[in-house]
């Protein structure tokens, strides 16, 4: 491209060539590596400059950072390409510094390697290469080792052999010894010798000593004497002194004198002292003086003071003046105060400062007044408690309520009984008869208010509550209260009948008439 004043140059040239003495001459920073003089010009390149130079003799250096500047670049200081790193008209900017090139301090045309992003300002994560995508930071190669993904931003398992996997999937090529695993990411047992299977993670091969299973993760007993068999754990040899078991994994009773047998536990030798049983485990009576019998665990020798039984295992009771007979427990002297009968037992927690007679047990100072969540107690052990309702405890030796019943809903003597829902108020506390007769039309009668009323009363409700007779309301008469009285008829028996009616049916017709009258209307006499 020339610019406007080149080609007017150039037009001039042509015009005046005729009156001129044209010469060409070599110019290393022409272009095509010559300048002529013509006319008012003199080492003119025709064809422009080399890229890094300008003027007219192309004798001049271009700014370091354009790669190429305008021929007119001292007037104009234009850069038509600048160099990598640089931007703007005389590529004086500097781009971000993660960019190769740029247009502006948004935007980068190209990033460094290891650099992405919009102004290149993230780095790429472990590409072998170095270099990603632009865009999204997508390794363009293979990457670091060690690492895996389409960023290369996983770390492959460390059970990777040379820490090593596949980039798209993160599985490992081959795993180190003593992993196993797609990625390698679990430990072989801690018990494989060598390895183990990559996959199933089963042991190649047999279990360190003192190891078994098929993956060699579980501990032979503690009493082998050396290895167990690999598939059942079974110990290979004889196991260790006080071990038993086919994989010498139980321990000898720890009253064996010496070992025991593998497959039974038996002691081989006698029991320790205090010890007893074919496998030593079970202890002597703790009153036992000395050894007791290996087979049933009897004492050979007395029990010690406070302690009874064929094996001294039972303790006499606390209420034993002394011992105790070794067979029945019975106490060989008096009981202590607050004891009784044979075995000296305590009196029962009813007694009225915990004293009862030493051979029978019976309170001797009679019942506590209040026991076990406050209710009292009656009888000889006073180990009765006194019924539910009673008003202030009971007798001792009854147990009849002395104060009647604190519920006034109860009856009786024990206070058991229920009164009729249908008494008045309250009923009589002795007999239960209600206090103030029945309730107000309610079907029953009778004392306890607990007899129906006859079935054939035209109202129910109301019958003598000493009898059971219907009891008519007024204007009725008649064993069922079913007729209207002398004078009376019609609804609920409110109309009157004609003065010289007895009875009527109608007020204009009479069934009988009074005294002295005759005729329907009884208006005769």
């Amino acid at each position: 491209m020339f610019t406007k004043m080149e080609i007017i140059l150039f037009a001039f040239l042509v015009l005046t060539a005729s009156g001129a003495n044209g010469s060409d001459f070599l110019c290393p920073n022409c272009i095509d590596g010559h300048c002529v003089t013509c006319g008012v010009r003199q080492m003119y390149c025709f064809n422009g400059c080399k890229n890094g130079y300008h003027g007219d003799n192309c004798d001049k250096e271009c700014p370091e950072v354009c790669i190429n500047c305008s021929r007119n670049f001292d007037v104009d200081k234009i850069c038509h390409t600048c160099k990598d790193g640089f931007y703007s008209s005389s590529c004086e900017n500097t781009c971000p510094s993660s960019c190769k090139s740029c247009t502006s301090a948004s935007s980068c045309v190209e990033c460094k390697d290891g650099y992405f992003g919009s102004v290149c300002q993230h780095g790429c994560s472990n590409c072998q290469s170095g270099s990603c995508s632009k865009i999204d930071g997508a390794c363009l190669g293979a990457c670091d080792a060690g690492y895996y993904g389409e960023k290369c931003d996983f770390k492959c398992a460390d059970g990777c052999r040379s820490s090593s996997c596949y980039k798209n999937t993160g599985k490992c090529e081959e795993c180190k010894q003593g992993y196993f695993g797609l990625s390698c990411q679990y430990t072989c047992g801690s018990g494989c010798n060598v390895t183990c299977d990559r996959y199933y993670g089963s042991c190649l091969g047999d279990c360190k000593p003192g190891w078994y299973g098929y993956n060699c993760l579980m501990l032979c007993g503690t009493g082998c004497e050396s290895a167990c068999n690999k598939s059942t754990g079974n110990c290979l040899q004889t196991c260790t002194k006080g071990y038993y078991g086919q994989k010498c994994d139980t321990k000898c009773g720890e009253g064996c004198k010496s070992s025991c047998e593998r497959e039974t536990g038996k002691c081989l030798l006698s029991c320790k002292d205090g010890y007893y049983g074919d496998t030593c485990s079970r202890q002597c009576g703790k009153g036992c003086s000395g050894s007791c019998a290996g087979e049933n665990g009897s004492c050979r020798t007395e029990c010690v003071t406070g302690w009874y039984g064929a094996k001294c295992d039972q303790q006499c009771s606390s209420g034993c003046n002394g011992s105790c007979e070794r067979q029945s427990g019975h106490c060989q002297s008096t009981c202590k105060e607050g004891y009784h009968g044979p075995l000296c037992k305590p009196c029962d927690h009813g007694c009225l400062d915990k004293k009862c007679d030493s051979r029978t047990g019976s309170c001797t100072n009679g019942c506590r007044k209040l026991y076990f969540m406050y209710r009292r107690v009656h009888g000889e052990f006073c180990n009765v408690s006194c019924p539910r309702y009673c008003k202030d405890g009971c007798d001792q030796k009854t147990g009849v309520c002395v104060n009647g019943c604190r519920s006034s809903s109860k009856y009786g003597d024990y206070c058991n009984m229920t009164c009729s829902p249908r008494c008045e108020g309250t009923c009589n506390q002795k007999t239960g008869t209600c206090d103030n007769g029945c309730e107000k039309r309610a079907p029953v009668y009778g004392k306890f208010c607990n007899k129906k009323c006859p079935k054939l009363c035209s109202f129910p409700f109301m019958c003598d509550q000493a009898t059971g007779n219907c009891t008519c309301p007024p204007n009725y008469t008649g064993s069922k209260c079913d007729q209207c009285i002398d004078g009376k008829y019609g609804r609920k028996c409110l109309a009157s009948c004609l003065t010289t009616c007895k009875t009527c049916t109608t007020a204009n017709y009479c069934l009988s008439c009074k005294p002295g009258y005759f005729g329907h209307t009884c208006n005769l006499n």
